[in-house]
C-alpha cells in the first residue's frame, strides 16, 4: 500500500512542477513584453530563450503526468476529470507558443501609449 500512496505523491509532485513551470513561463513573457515595447530586445531576447526552454520542460512533464494517470490512477473517472485541465493550461501554453513566435518573427509596433500602460 506504502507504494501506492508514493506514487500518488510523486504524481502531486509532478503537477505542482508542472503548474510551475507554466506560471515562470507567463511571467517572463510579461516581463518580456515590457522589455519588447521598450525596445530592449536584449533583454527580451533572453526572457524568450529562458521561456522556450521552461515550454519544453512543461511539454516532457505533461507527458509524464499523462503517462502516471494511465498507470497509477484507478478509477477512469478520476482519469477523465484530470485531462480537461490538463489539455487547458496546454492550450495557454500553445497560446503563449504563437504569441512569441509572433513577436519574435513580425517586427510589431505599437502606439506609445502601451508603452506607458504595460511599463515595468
Amino acid at each position: 500500500m506504502n507504494s501506492f500512496f508514493k506514487k500518488s505523491v510523486e504524481l502531486n509532485l509532478k503537477i505542482e512542477k508542472f503548474l510551475d513551470t507554466i506560471s515562470n513561463s507567463l511571467t517572463l513573457f510579461e516581463s518580456a513584453m515590457s522589455h519588447y515595447l521598450e525596445d530592449d530586445t536584449a533583454t527580451y531576447k533572453d526572457h524568450m530563450l529562458r521561456i522556450n526552454d521552461l515550454e519544453s520542460e512543461a511539454d516532457e512533464l505533461e507527458k509524464e503526468i499523462k503517462v502516471s494517470l494511465y498507470k497509477y490512477m484507478l478509477l477512469p473517472d478520476t482519469r477523465l476529470m484530470s485531462f480537461p485541465w490538463l489539455k487547458a493550461w496546454m492550450t495557454l501554453l500553445t497560446w503563449l507558443r504563437k504569441s512569441r513566435r509572433t513577436f519574435t518573427f513580425k517586427n510589431q509596433i505599437f502606439p506609445p501609449v502601451f508603452t506607458r500602460i504595460f511599463s515595468i
